[in-house]
């Protein structure tokens, strides 16, 4: 969101950015509540809501009150509190694992840019001295067993 403007409910829809006059057509509407804003012109239901939102008190409709009920069944169901136990510790197994993978990835990167470097340096050093392609080129077979390839990259 870009900027609010105190309103208790922003609605938005699918528009293009340089014509807002063009929608995908796909009716798809995003609601986003912000529980201090200003509830001017919501419905009663909807101040309830965000109110219960805020407080988690049960108000004084229907509507929260079904769905306090519901909550509370779910926070009592023994089975569901089993299974959002087991996702979140998937979750958990998936985040450190990407972490690892990431870390592992990160260092394979910097190694590989690390040698680089060094390998422009090297050769960087041997040009200034005045060694040809040539004698660079063994050199950097007999020092670092590089291959053509790797050899061929690199000059």
């Amino acid at each position: 969101m870009r900027k609010v403007k105190g309103y208790s409910k922003y609605t938005y829809q699918t528009r293009c950015d340089e014509d807002f006059s063009l929608s995908l057509g796909d009716e798809t509407v995003k609601i986003v509540l912000n529980t201090k804003g200003s509830q001017k012109g919501l419905s009663k239901d909807l101040q309830a809501f965000i109110q219960y939102l805020r407080t988690n008190e049960v108000g004084s409709t229907k509507f929260i009150e079904d769905l306090d009920e519901a909550v509370e069944q779910v926070k009592s169901n023994r089975e569901w509190r089993e299974r959002y136990m087991t996702l979140e510790e998937k979750y958990q197994d998936y985040l450190q694992l990407g972490q690892e993978e990431g870390i592992k990835l990160g260092r394979e990167v910097g190694e590989k840019e690390g040698a680089k470097q060094m390998l422009e340096r090297f050769i960087f050093a041997k040009q200034k001295e005045g060694l040809s392609k040539q004698e660079i080129e063994k050199e950097l077979r007999g020092v670092f067993a590089l291959s053509d390839e790797d050899i061929k990259q690199l000059l």
